[in-house]
């Protein structure tokens, strides 16, 4: 599943995507949210069932802060990765922002997202 940037649905200036099962499609599409359907969360077994999300930017201008070319290329293993190389140490705000929350927590408070939860 994808989602192209011209179908992207923006909310108070940022794009929230919603990675849930189909029991949340309609709701999430009612409030007018990005959804990506992926397999009922609790059943992942297989690496090829994990969601993920590519965040880019391909030919961002020279003077674009939230450009992925303002980060840089981390040297080692990933395991050791320090706060010297978090994302939005370089882009800040136009870094991406990821939560994993139970369906309550969503439907009751946007998992700590107000304009998610403004939606509902």
């Amino acid at each position: 599943n994808c989602i192209s940037v011209d179908e992207m649905i923006v909310t108070d200036g940022s794009v929230y995507i919603v990675l849930a099962d189909k029991s949340f499609k309609r709701r999430i599409k009612r409030a007018k949210l990005n959804y990506l359907e992926v397999t009922e969360m609790s059943s992942r077994i297989s690496t090829l069932e994990l969601p993920f999300l590519v965040y880019r930017s391909f030919f961002p201008s020279h003077d674009y802060a939230g450009s992925l070319l303002n980060v840089p290329l981390f040297p080692g293993d990933r395991c050791e990765m320090t706060q010297d190389y978090k994302v939005d140490r370089y882009i800040g705000d136009y870094a991406p922002h990821g939560r994993q929350c139970s369906p309550t927590d969503f439907i009751h408070n946007g998992c700590g997202f107000p304009a998610v939860a403004a939606a509902f």
